[in-house]
């Protein structure tokens, strides 16, 4: 299979291309123009946080991609389908309000807000990809410094690119990579692994790719 196209920028912005014109500029380069959206509902799919929890996406690159998709003809919308675990997400009126303590309305976001009923299965038209502790009502300290933003047509690649930047990374001073494993930073070692020993992170990528959904392998391309 043909390696996927997978594009990447770090976080160093200037006055002239902050982080969320940089967002738009990797959602381009992946080929979001290409797209027909014009005069139709575009569903941007988000994480909007379990009360208490701050590894969630700001509000402001929501805003920002509600932005380029109107400025392509879309009427865009956030949205994410309800948990199947209890917490403040697990039905449509808490999780809308979540959403909303959060940041999450229109007001900050620039677009409604509208909840999927219950799980659900849907082709995401962007797939966001935001820390991991997300789904708990606390965060944890990063074990990685934040490496930048990604953007691809293929998510398998999507994903196995974010894995690999994270694997290469060095661990951040103070986290629990740190203290289990002090003065090594770990760069290219099994994070993922190291942390949960009893979990195959990678099986659920394998599963993707062995039934059509994209191809692990890729070109980053850097914009």
């Amino acid at each position: 299979m043909e390696k996927a196209k997978v594009y990447f920028t770090d976080l160093h912005t200037s006055t002239r291309l902050p982080l969320v014109e940089k967002m738009k500029a990797v959602a381009k380069a992946a080929g979001i123009e290409k797209i027909d959206i014009k005069d139709k509902f575009v569903a941007i799919k988000m994480h909007f946080g379990e009360p208490g929890n701050l590894a969630f996406l700001r509000p402001n690159y929501a805003a920002g991609m509600a932005d380029l998709v109107r400025s392509l003809g879309g009427k865009p919308y956030l949205t994410d389908c309800n948990t199947l675990y209890s917490g403040g997400r697990s039905n449509a009126v808490d999780h809308l309000e979540s959403a909303s303590r959060n940041g999450f309305n229109r007001l900050s976001a620039g677009c409604d807000v509208i909840i999927a009923g219950r799980p659900c299965f849907y082709v995401n038209l962007i797939v966001n990809v935001s820390p991991e502790c997300d789904c708990w009502n606390h965060n944890d300290a990063a074990i990685v410094p934040d490496l930048g933003m990604a953007a691809s047509f293929d998510p398998v690649a999507l994903d196995q690119a974010c894995a690999d930047m994270v694997m290469a990374a060095p661990a951040l001073p103070g986290s629990k990579l740190e203290k289990t494993h002090p003065h090594e930073h770990l760069c290219g070692d099994d994070k993922f692994h190291i942390l949960h020993p009893d979990t195959n992170w990678q099986s659920g990528l394998e599963h993707a790719e062995r039934i059509g959904i994209g191809t692990r392998q890729y070109e980053l391309i850097t914009v």
